[in-house]
Formats: structure tokens, sequence, C-alpha cells
């Protein structure tokens, strides 16, 4: 027998929203043979299910053909052409598209078809006076049932497809966003072709659906859909029922769950919503005092409800009290959230409680970091500074300019233009835009640009204005994609099958990288184009007669290719302790940025061991993007199988157990929505910035207001794992796994470290690689306090790293140590840990000493060492200004110049920690490419010529050599040297104690500035003269 999920005929297997559409369609005793799929979400993921070996062969099996592609008008058409001639069809409409087929759905609405023809709508209110869908089938008379839990999709699907071909004309479903984003392990039947004998006797023990024709109220009580429970015998009357449908069903057992009513409180849940059981209605109006009816949005059941009672009225029976669930207007409450519910009784037993929401900081939008709607906050943002007389959307400025990501909108704007100077800016990823405008505007020209060429948007709108003419800019997403989500999606595919990154490229701008101490951990790795912008120095100084040549090294691009997978060896790890699930108790955990099928990675994994420990699981999933390859979160419930019926997958507030965050923000979005309690909330959380396979601009680091929301709300453990995941497999794709491996060692997930390696290997199998070595490395993390290294461990460690590699350095690294021993004496920095420095403080000694050393000549590190000697007592006594000192001293009488970058580049301090950063192993096979961008101005008189050289580390270790050939008075230029002469008086002068505090405030002033290329010498000169006021 096929382990395909779908193929199954018994027990719960885990499955998401796309695949019950299709258990469902098999278990209906009506045949379907079409099944129509549109690319809108959330039907649009049918095609990953379709792709499984498995369920293709399903469908061949039940002669169900799939048609994918074309719109959502075409497939309606052709659904109700094919259920006219004895086809059944099943058509998925999206709440996106459901709005504009409406003059199409009253057509089949009044058809009489003689084979199923059933529409799954996603019931989703729509943004401003967009139809609600349940309303609108309401209109129409359309036939319609709802599912109010996960695991009642399926049924719901094959009564609705047997209805259809009963009553002979179309029934709509509809789905509730928890359902539609949702999973979990579901219980399966048999379907209706069976794969084996067993399945075939467990087919023919299921009672048929009642035959024969009749009206849609007796067809849809014969199956028996509507639940009535704890209703009271003949002669007794209960205070208080309920009536709910859809989704509130769940929200309304898990309320009266937890204030022990379940059992006490009659409740109708009703599947069917057009018609209703009216019989179960009367019986439970009957029986009751007061009736609470909660209603989806626009649904009518209260009306119809109202209905029943009026003619119970009318016939001189007295019913129930009808009543709304939530008040309406303005004030109606969030109805996804069970706290909605529970208020409504309290409100009934005439308790009202007031809840005041604390005032926090909200988290950063998360639509700023990916999508279309994050490419447009950045190009907005990028325009803060435009030419004069440019305004956005503002038509009455002399420039008009205006940033559009919707093509329908942006040609609309462009048509209705009129004689104005403009800039139309418009977000293109995958060119559609550039297509229409030449096939409409043929006339205008078109400038395309890049998201990494925003710079460049302020010469545009400048010629515009300056030409009187209308101008269009194309911005296309970045090498590698970055916006484009799809296109994210894709490239990732590849790297998350194989679970580590063959190939590594960070692109380092030489000049990010001089900062004084800062580790592998640290560096920028910042994906920047290969035209950069960046001001010579031929500009700032006075333009002099005569040709001048400049080579400057920019950026240095690094590359690593790797034969053979990272290797990690976890070793013996102690098993841990896990929460205990009893029959009243269920697990919640909210999961911060996903990964791969349905609810992400670690659902999966969590899903399938909950299976073999025989627990239940229900998810719902938030599928926006929220960065390059991650979705947004999963919520995920967890209980034993008794008590699986009222499984609500939504986290009622404050009552989430465990908090994973891969993302940062996107964790904190999770604590604002006050799912957490400091009480009862464990957060792990990454806090280290991701950067994909490390070509990406970095992204989701943890910022300071983000993580005091996170304290605020929950127990919080804060571990960097993106750093350690991107050395030990190339990319922090694998962080996720991490994550969950981390939770498990420290005790806070309640499932068996054997039934989760046997899910990682389930999961690995279906094409995601070293899941289960992620686990572990999780799990070793966990052991050896894998919580954030503060920076005083840190620098230590680069410390000791850098003084092991001096060892091995030859004679040059004799005579480094030898200076090290100097100014270590006179700072009484020894071995011991009396030492009066911090480590901070002697990293940044090692680091400038080590510069000293390589920057010149051996007089130069001489002298250098010697400054360092004198200052030595003054700063002994101000240990908190050596930082600014040192930094300064570094700066100023070491300036970057040309040879100085070129020898940074190719120096032994940034070669050990590019080594540290990017896991390098020669003995593994992995080869180490270094690549320079290089900026060359001539100029000669007035004329100026700048271009840019892509060159090998050759180049730059020819302009290395030249420090030892080229003297220091020639080294940098005229006001670099004049800049030089100035610090090494106010070194001096601050030696000697003439005016102590005057000059340490001098170099505070200095250390602050953040180009030294850009501050005067005559600026300098007035803040070292005797008695000078330092002012700002």
């Amino acid at each position: 027998m096929s382990s395909e999920p779908l193929a199954q005929w018994q027990g719960r297997h885990v499955l998401g929203f796309q695949d019950c559409i299709i258990k469902g369609i098999l278990e209906a005793d009506a045949k379907v043979q079409k099944l129509y799929i549109t690319e809108d979400r959330p039907f649009g993921q049918l095609v990953r299910v379709l792709a499984r070996p498995g369920v293709q062969t399903e469908l061949n099996r039940h002669e169900v053909m799939a048609i994918r592609g074309g719109t959502v008008g075409s497939h309606l058409d052709r659904s109700a052409a094919d259920a006219k001639f004895g086809r059944g069809a099943v058509v998925p409409l999206s709440q996106a598209g459901f709005a504009a087929q409406l003059p199409i759905l009253s057509e089949i609405a009044a058809l009489r078809v003689p084979a199923p023809l059933v529409l799954l709508v996603e019931d989703r209110p729509g943004p401003g006076r967009v139809p609600v869908p349940g309303r609108s089938l309401r209109e129409l008379n359309l036939c319609t049932l709802i599912p109010g839990a996960m695991h009642e999709l399926i049924p719901t699907i094959s009564s609705a497809i047997d209805a259809s071909a009963q009553l002979q004309q179309p029934v709509g479903v509809l789905m509730s966003p928890s359902i539609c984003h949702g999973g979990g392990l579901i219980p399966v039947g048999p379907n209706r072709e069976p794969h084996d004998a067993q399945g075939m006797l467990a087919r023919a023990r299921r009672e048929p659906t009642a035959g024969g024709a009749g009206t849609a109220s007796e067809v849809f009580a014969a199956m028996e859909m509507d639940r009535l429970e704890n209703i009271p015998n003949v002669g007794e009357m209960a205070d208080v029922g309920l009536v709910a449908a859809g989704e509130s069903v769940s929200a309304l057992r898990m309320v009266l769950d937890q204030e022990g009513r379940r059992h006490r409180v009659p409740l109708l849940a009703l599947r069917s919503l057009l018609p209703i059981n009216e019989s179960a209605v009367e019986r439970l109006l009957e029986r009751c005092r007061r009736v609470l009816v909660f209603e989806p949005s626009g649904s009518g059941l209260e009306w119809r409800v109202l209905q029943v009672a009026e003619r119970m009225r009318r016939a001189a029976r007295r019913p129930a009290e009808v009543l709304p669930g939530f008040p309406l207007g303005p004030t109606a409450p969030d109805t996804s959230q069970p706290s909605a519910f529970a208020q409504a009784l309290r409100r009934l037993d005439g308790v009202v409680v007031h809840t005041a929401k604390h005032p926090t900081p909200e988290p950063p939008p998360r639509g700023s970091t990916v999508g279309m709607a994050g490419a447009k906050m950045v190009v907005l943002r990028s325009l803060r500074t435009m030419p004069d007389g440019a305004r956005i959307d503002d038509e009455s400025a002399d420039v008009f300019v205006t940033v559009g990501d919707e093509p329908n909108r942006f040609l609309e704007r462009l048509r209705a233009h009129g004689e104005q100077p403009a800039c139309f800016i418009g977000i293109d990823f995958d060119g559609a835009l550039e297509r229409m405008i030449r096939a409409g505007h043929g006339h205008l020209s078109v400038t395309r640009r890049t998201m990494q060429d925003l710079d460049r948007l302020s010469s545009d709108i400048a010629l515009a204005g300056r030409e009187r003419s209308l101008s269009v800019v194309l911005l296309s997403d970045e090498d590698p994609p970055r916006w484009d989500v799809e296109a994210a999606r894709r490239r990732y595919r590849d790297l998350d099958r194989l679970g580590y990154a063959t190939q590594r490229r960070i692109f380092l701008p030489l000049r990010s990288i001089s900062a004084l101490g800062q580790d592998a951990e640290a560096l920028s790795e910042r994906l920047i184009s290969s035209r950069i912008e960046t001001a010579s120095q031929f500009e700032q100084e006075p333009r002099t007669p005569g040709a001048k040549i400049e080579f400057r090294p920019l950026v240095q691009l690094v590359r690593v290719r790797r034969k053979n997978s990272p290797s990690f060896s976890s070793g013996d790890l102690p098993e841990p302790t896990r929460p205990r699930l009893s029959d009243a108790s269920v697990f919640r955990v909210h999961i911060a940025g996903t990964r791969g099928p349905r609810g992400g990675l670690i659902c999966e994994v969590m899903a399938r061991a909950a299976a073999d420990e025989g627990l239940a699981l229900r998810w719902i999933h938030e599928s926006t993007a929220c960065g390059p390859g991650w979705r947004a979160s999963t919520q995920i419930v967890l209980s034993t199988a008794t008590s699986e019926e009222g499984l609500n997958p939504r986290i009622p507030e404050g009552e989430a157990d465990l908090l994973l965050g891969v993302e940062g923000a996107e964790a904190a979005r999770g604590a604002f929505d006050n799912i957490a309690s400091p009480d009862r909330t464990q957060a792990i959380v990454n806090g280290g910035a991701l950067r994909g396979d490390g070509t990406d601009r970095p992204w989701g680091e943890l910022v300071s207001s983000v993580q005091d929301l996170l304290e605020r709300h929950t127990e919080l453990t804060l571990v960097d794992l993106a750093t350690p995941a991107r050395k030990i497999f190339g990319t922090d794709r694998a962080m996720d796994m991490m994550i969950l491996g981390f939770a498990y060692q420290r005790g806070e997930v309640p499932l068996r470290g054997m039934a989760l390696q046997k899910a990682l290997r389930e999961v690995e199998r279906e094409g995601f690689g070293r899941l289960e070595e992620a686990f572990l490395f999780g799990r070793s993390m966990a052991c050896g306090g894998g919580e954030m290294e503060t920076p005083e461990a840190s620098a230590r460690r680069h410390r000791i790293r850098l003084e092991r590699s001096l060892a091995k350095g030859g004679g040059w690294g004799q005579r480094v140590r030898a200076d090290i021993r100097r100014v270590n004496t006179a700072f009484r920095c020894t071995n011991t840990s009396d030492t009066p420095l911090a480590e901070s403080a002697r990293l940044l000694l090692l680091i400038s000493i080590i510069r000293s050393h390589e920057w010149g000549r051996r007089s130069v590190a001489r002298s250098f060492s010697d400054m360092l000697v004198s200052l030595a007592p003054i700063l002994i006594e101000r240990p908190e200004r050596i930082p600014e000192v040192i930094h300064v001293l570094v700066r100023f009488l070491l300036p970057d110049d040309a040879i100085a970058l070129a020898t940074l580049g190719e120096s032994l301090e940034h070669r050990l920690r590019l080594r540290q950063l990017l896991d390098v192993h020669s003995a593994r096979g992995d080869f180490v490419e270094r690549r320079y961008l290089t900026e060359v101005v001539v100029r000669f008189g007035d004329r100026q010529w700048r271009g840019r050289l892509r060159t090998g580390p050759g180049a730059a270790r020819t302009l290395r050599a030249m420090r030892f050939l080229t003297p220091e008075w020639l080294r940098g230029t005229a006001t670099d040297r004049e800049r030089k002469v100035l610090v090494r008086e106010l070194a001096l002068r601050l030696c000697r104690r003439e005016q102590l505090d005057a000059d340490l405030s001098a170099f505070r002033m200095l250390a602050e500035v953040d180009d030294p290329r850009t501050l005067s010498p005559g600026l300098i000169r007035d803040w070292i003269r005797p008695n000078a006021s330092i002012r700002v």
C-alpha cells in the first residue's frame, strides 16, 4: 500500500489545508472528474501537493484531473459546462478573485446540474467595500456548508459533493482563515476506490448517503452534519443556549472547557449554513430561555434563527429570546480571538471586564524587509532628500514625483498626467510593467535601475526637471534577489535541499572593515553594487595644475567554494526532561519565522513526532513574507487525543507556552499581540543578523526596542544561532532546526527525542538536507551555554587568536611581539587576572600595534609604540578613555590611503577574521578566492576621468609592497599629513599633562568624526591650541 497520506483509509495523518481538499474529493461518494487550480493564494499551494508522486497516482486511480492555469472566470465557465454534461468539478475561489466573479456566480447559482459542482470559497473580509463571501452566497441563495474546525474539512467537502449530486445544484463551502492557513493531525477515512481489502471492508461498513431527491434541508439533515450538544431533557429548561457556525464553534468549546461549563451549556454547532437545520434550532429554542447566536461575518445566521423563532411564536409556542453573540458597530471585537467569546459569555452573566492594554512600542512593520511593499518603503526612504522643487505626489510642485508598485494604478496615473515635468518611479520585478508601458506609451523613454542604484534616483529627478520632460524609471530586484518573494524562494530551494552552501560570496568595503576591535561576527557583510559612489580625495582638495593619478581599492570580494559538506559531531548529549501532557492540558507554541512546506519545517517535524506519540496537533500559518526566503509565523497547539475535538490553533491571550523566534521582529510581533505572559511563556529567540548564504544584506538583527518588548512579555533566552549556523553550514537556513534542538535540550518541548529524530529523517528524505545535524547542533549549543557571547569574552577570544598567529610570523612576528610586550608592560597588562585594563582595551592595543607594523616602515611602528608607552600612565588612570584615544591615533597617524587599504585587505588580522567568519579549511578542500574593485582617478587640469578596475590580489600585494618603498612624509595627501602632525602634537601635549581635561575632550571630539578627511586641519588647530574651549 502507498505511504502517501491521501491514500490511507484510517488513523490520523499530517495533512495541510490543501491535502484535506484533495482527500475530501477522494472520499466523496459522488464522482468528481475536474479540480480547477488558480495561482491565487491560498489555493495556489495545491500545485505543491500535486507535485508529490503519490498524489498524482491516487488522482489517476480516481480519474480526477487537475486543471492548472487560466483565470478564475474561465474556470467557472468551464466547470459549469462540465457539470451540465455530467462531469463533476470542484472550483476554489480566493477572496482576492471573488468580487469580480459575482455576475458569473449569480448565473451558476441558478443552474440545475446533473453532476456535482462545488465552490470552495475563502471566507475572509476584504479591504474597503469588497463583498464579504458569506453575505454574497446568502444573497445568491446558494446552498452553503461551513466547517467549524480543521478535522471537519474533509467530511464537509465530501458532504458538499454528495449533496450537490443529490440536489442537482451547486453547493458552496465557506472556509475561515484559520482553516485556509491551517493543518494538523487529521483523521481520515477510506477513499471511494480503496487500495486493499481492508479499505474495501471499511468502505462497505461506512453508512451510505441517503438516496432520493428532496429539499436541501432534508438532504442536509439526513447527512447529520450538525451537532446539538448537551440539550436539556423534555420538560427541563436551560438558562442559556448557544448557536454557532464556522471557527466560532471551536473557540466556544475551548472557552467553555476553560470555564468548566462545557457539559452544562447547550450548543448547536452548525455546518449547514444555508439552509439551516430548522428542527435542531426549534429544539434548542424550546428548551432554553436565552439563545446567543455567534455567526460568521455577513452570513445571516442570526436572521434565520429569528425567523424560526417568529414561526414558533405564531404557532403559539414559546421560543427563547434570541440575542447576538457580539455587539454590533465599530466596537465589535476581533472574533478570531477566544477571549472575545469569553467576554460575550461574561456579559450575558452580567459581568463586564475591561482589560486595559498597556502601551508598548509596536515592532517594526512586517513589510519593511521584503516584497513589493517593503521595496516601496525603501525607495520612499531614499527619496527623503530630493532636488529643489521636487515633491512626491504633489501636483503643484515644480517636478512631480510618484512611486508605484501596482501596474494598473501606475499606468492610470501615467495616462492622466499632463505637461508638468515629472519622474514616475515604478517597481517592476518581473518585467510586466515595462512591457505594458512600451505597448501603450512607446514614445516614452524608460530607464532601468536596480534596487542597489537608489542613489541615482535624485539625478534622474533632477534631469527630468532640467529638461522639463516626463521620465520613467523602473526598478528591478538585486542580484541575488532580495525583495522579490518568489524569486528568493526559488533561489533558496537548492540551498534547502543540500543543507549547506557550496559557494559563499561576500562583499567587504575596505573602509568598513578598518574599524578597530571587531571580531569576525561583527564584520559588515553588505552586498553593494559594482558602481560605488565614493568621493575621491581630488574632489575635496583645491584644484592644482598638472596631472594626477590615484589608485584606491574600494571593495574586497571573497568567494569560498566547498567541494565537501562541512561536518559536525555532537558527541554524547544528555537526555533532557520534558513537560508532560495530561488529558486536561494543552501545549501552545508560537514560531516566528518559518520555511518549507505547509506550516514550516518545525511544524512539520513536531506534527510527525506527535503522530508517533499518539498526540493531537493543529496549526495555523501566517504565510506573509517576513524576510528573504522566510514566512511570518505558525501557531501550534498540542494535546492528547481525548481532547482533540475542541482544539483551536489560535493562541488565546497570554497562553503561549513556548515562543521560538528565528526572526526577532516577528517574535516581538507575536508578543505585541498579547499571546505571551511573563509567568508562562518561555521565549528562545535568535539574536544574530540573518544573511542567507552570506550574500544577502544583513536583516532581522535584534534591536534594543524589540528586545525590551520580548523581555517585558516573556522569560527571554537570547541566543545567537545565526553566526554559528553560517560558520558550520555556510548558511543560516538551518537555524530553525537549531532553535528546535536548543528548546528541546532545555526541556521546553513535550515530545520524545526518538520521535523527533525519526520525524527529522522522514522530512530529510523529502528534500531538506542536514536537518538532524542542525537539530543536534542546537542541542549541543544548549549544553554549552549558547547564549549571546559578551563583548569582553569575544574580545579575549580574538586577542588570544591573534597572539597565537603572531607566534608563527617569523622575524616580522617577533618584532611585533616585542613591541606588544613593551606596551603591555607599560600598561601593566600581564597574563594574570589582576590587569587594570578590560579585554576590549587590550584587544585595541594589540590591533593598533599590528596595524602600525603593517602600515609602513619599522620606524613608524617604533614611534607609534613609543607614543603608546608615553600615554600609558595617563590612560591607566582614565581607562574609559582608551578606546577613543586609540581610535584617534590609528585613524590620524595611520591614515587609510591607497597603500593602507591594500595592506588591510591582505593583512594577517583580516585574513584571520575571514577564516573564522567563513569557516575555511584547506584540508577539507575549501578554495578561497579574493578579488578587488579598485577606483582609478586621472586628473589633468579641470578634466577628470574616473573608472573601476576588477583586479586580483596581485595588484593589492603590489600596492602593499609600496609601504616599504614610499617614505612616510609622502604617504597620503597634504591635508592628511597636516592632520597627522596636529594629532601628534595633541598626543605629546597630553603626555605633558598641561591641560589634561581639554586634551581628552579634543580626543573625544576627534573620535566622533565619521571620516577624518572631512575634518579641516584649521578646526583641529583651533581645538588643540592652548586654553581653547572645545565646542562642536
